[in-house]
Parts: C-alpha cells; sequence; structure tokens
C-alpha cells in the first residue's frame, strides 16, 4: 500500500541463523595398524590377524600392549606415511569457501529483510533526469512529477505495488506517449524508460491575450498553456495560427485542423533533415485561418510562410536567419483526397523553388497544389 506516512509493515520471513561446524578428530585416532583410543587401548582387530603395533606408537605405548606377536619377534616397523601438504591444503580452502558462501547467503537475506521493513522508504516525489533528448528540459522533468501527483509519496522499498504506481502515473502524463520499462534498485531508487511525445509545433490560442500550446505530430497537446511561443533546441516551435476549433487541455487531441496542421510541421521537419534544407525550417508560420474555404471559397486552405522570429537569447539560441518575408506558400488542402496533390509532390516542388529563392525575396506566392508550381512575382519585381 501506498501512503503518505508510514505504511502497514511488509512480513517476511526471518533469516536462518547459520553457522558452520569444523570438522574435528573424534575420540579415535588411526595409526599405520590399528585404532586404539585417548587411553591407548588396542583394538583387538589388527592382532586377531597378527598384526604387530610398531614400536613407539600409541597404540604401542599403550598399557597391555606388546611389540611382538604370537609367532616370534616383531618386524620392524613400517616407516609412517609423510602428511601431503596438498590434501590438506585442499580442505582448508574447502572450509573457508564454504564458510564465505554461506556468510554470502546469510548478508543476501539479511539486506533483503532490511528492504522489506516499513522503516526503508522510498521518496516518489524526488526526481532526477538521466539521459534524455536534446529538447527536453528540466523545467519538462518538473511539470511531468507536478502532473504526476506522486510529490509528498513515499513507499515501502519492497512494496510491489510501487512499480505499477509508477507506471500508472508516467502513462497518464500527456507527453509520455508510453513506458518501456521500470527497474528497482537496492538503493530505494527507481529507473524509468520512457518514450516521449516530440513537440512539433505551437498553436496559438484564440483570445486577446497570446497563449502558446504545444503540440506533437498527432495533435496531442503536451503541457498548460505558455505566454510566449515556445522554443526547441534554441528554434520557435512552427506556429498554428487560425485554427477553428477548441484546443483542449494538456494530454487532449486537438481538433482536425490542428491534427492536419502538426502532422504536415512533423513532416516539413523530417523532410528538411534529409534533404539539407534549411528553407522549409524557415517557413515557420502554418495558418488555417481558411479552413474549410471558410473565408475565400476556391482558395487554398493553408498557407505558409516566413515569420523570421527567432527564439529569445539564451543557451543554444539561434538567431533569425531571414527577415520576415510577405510572400506566401499557397499549400492547397491538407486531406489526401485522391485529386489532390501528395505531400511528396508538392515539397519537391517547394524544394526547387527554395534553392533558386531561398528567402523567397521578390515573390508575392508561390503555388504548390498544382501540376507544377506557380511562382506570382510581387508588384515591386515585375
Amino acid at each position: 500500500m501506498i501512503e503518505p506516512s508510514d505504511p502497514a509493515a511488509v512480513d517476511h520471513p526471518a533469516v536462518d541463523d547459520t553457522a558452520v561446524v569444523n570438522p574435528a578428530v573424534g575420540d579415535t585416532a588411526v595409526d599405520g595398524t590399528g585404532v586404539c583410543d585417548r587411553a591407548g587401548s588396542v583394538a583387538s582387530r589388527g592382532r586377531e590377524h597378527g598384526l604387530a603395533v610398531p614400536a613407539g606408537s600409541a597404540c604401542a605405548d599403550a598399557p597391555g600392549a606388546s611389540a611382538a606377536g604370537p609367532g616370534g619377534p616383531a618386524p620392524a616397523a613400517a616407516p609412517r606415511r609423510a602428511p601431503n601438504p596438498r590434501a590438506e591444503f585442499a580442505v582448508r580452502a574447502f572450509l573457508v569457501v564454504s564458510f564465505l558462501a554461506v556468510c554470502g547467503v546469510g548478508l543476501v537475506r539479511l539486506h533483503e529483510r532490511t528492504l522489506a521493513s516499513p522503516d526503508v522508504r522510498s521518496d516518489l516525489g524526488r526526481w532526477a533526469v538521466g539521459p534524455a533528448p536534446s529538447w527536453f528540459t528540466t523545467a519538462d522533468a518538473r511539470a511531468m512529477r507536478d502532473h504526476s501527483g506522486l510529490s509528498g509519496w513515499t513507499a515501502s522499498a519492497a512494496d510491489p505495488e510501487v512499480g505499477r504506481l509508477l507506471d500508472s502515473a508516467l502513462c497518464e502524463l500527456p507527453n509520455v506517449r508510453s513506458v518501456r520499462h521500470i527497474v528497482r534498485h537496492d538503493d530505494r531508487t527507481f529507473d524509468a524508460w520512457v518514450e516521449l511525445r516530440l513537440p512539433v509545433a505551437a498553436v496559438r490560442l484564440p483570445g486577446t491575450s497570446e497563449r502558446w500550446a504545444e503540440v506533437d505530430a498527432e495533435g496531442v497537446v503536451l503541457g498548460a498553456p505558455s505566454g510566449a511561443r515556445p522554443a526547441r533546441d534554441g528554434r520557435l516551435l512552427r506556429a498554428i495560427l487560425g485554427a477553428t476549433t477548441a484546443v483542449p487541455a494538456a494530454g487532449g487531441r486537438a481538433g482536425p485542423d490542428v491534427a492536419a496542421a502538426a502532422e504536415l510541421s512533423a513532416s516539413l521537419d523530417e523532410t528538411s533533415e534529409t534533404a539539407g534544407s534549411e528553407g522549409l525550417r524557415l517557413l515557420d508560420v502554418i495558418d488555417l485561418s481558411n479552413w474549410g474555404e471558410r473565408k475565400k471559397p476556391g482558395a487554398s486552405e493553408v498557407t505558409l510562410r516566413m515569420s523570421g522570429a527567432a527564439a529569445p537569447p539564451g543557451a543554444g539560441a539561434r538567431p533569425a536567419a531571414v527577415p520576415a518575408s510577405r510572400a506566401v506558400v499557397e499549400w492547397g488542402r491538407l486531406s489526401h483526397d485522391p485529386g489532390e496533390a501528395t505531400f511528396g509532390a508538392k515539397t519537391e516542388r517547394l524544394l526547387r523553388v527554395l534553392s533558386a529563392h531561398p528567402t523567397l525575396a521578390g515573390i508575392d506566392s508561390v503555388r504548390v497544389a498544382f501540376a507544377d508550381a506557380v511562382i506570382v512575382p510581387s508588384a515591386q519585381a515585375r
């Protein structure tokens, strides 16, 4: 059970006391010809077979022992076998290894018993960020922790419910796509590997005040609104303007217009990397004002343009590469209708235009939804 204070104790079996008893010599000693006890009495087995007891042995010195057998003088004493040092070393090494093994098992059981104690607890509200994408910040981790509801909670380090609780809490975070696995360590800490949702655009929320919400390629809102256009990796996220549907709270999925624009933004960034075209990234505004041809029937539903805005000064901030441009890229519709040109065809035409006009200077509009790119020069360039 996970509680904010002392939880119920977890019962575990007690550690068995284990001791090692070294084998010792008993009440009998063995020599080369017979067996005698500590008092020196001779075992009858040797004499029944006519064996002599060597002079000077423990049995020979015992009361009642005779140096000669029944048939005459005793033969010469057999030489005593010298002790084998290798055998003695092997026996001692075996005893030492056995003792260490038993001690090791005892320490492991004692450690498990300590972890199972209710007094050994994990603070679920203390987080540290391990390896993470370059765009992931400490503020993101702090927001995830606050949103998880785990702050102020502790749990027994051995409680099996802790892993399930962490998995459930992390899966509910808006910027977590999935939880790969969770590992518990002996120092009462947990490692959680999660797949994060990548912010690809920022939606300007309706209203007089400037508020922005980050979305991923599926249109999922990733966090609480901010008062300024968000930046990642020193670059402002592509802006989505003119949304016709309400943008939900964090974790919700935006309407079809924002979701389609977010998918377009992610695709433009991917193509920019593969094609090595910075111009596609400079097209940092997606305008949905004419979505569904609500303002100008027959005109392009979606347009792109270069704002020339740069991220605020800070670590990794990149300056604006181009000034604001009045040129508009008429993208057409974002639907996948058979009569609409594909994304690949439109980007191929747009890349040809950008290679000749990187900043779209002197251009009023570029139409890429037709069979070929159509460039409309500005009035000054005519």
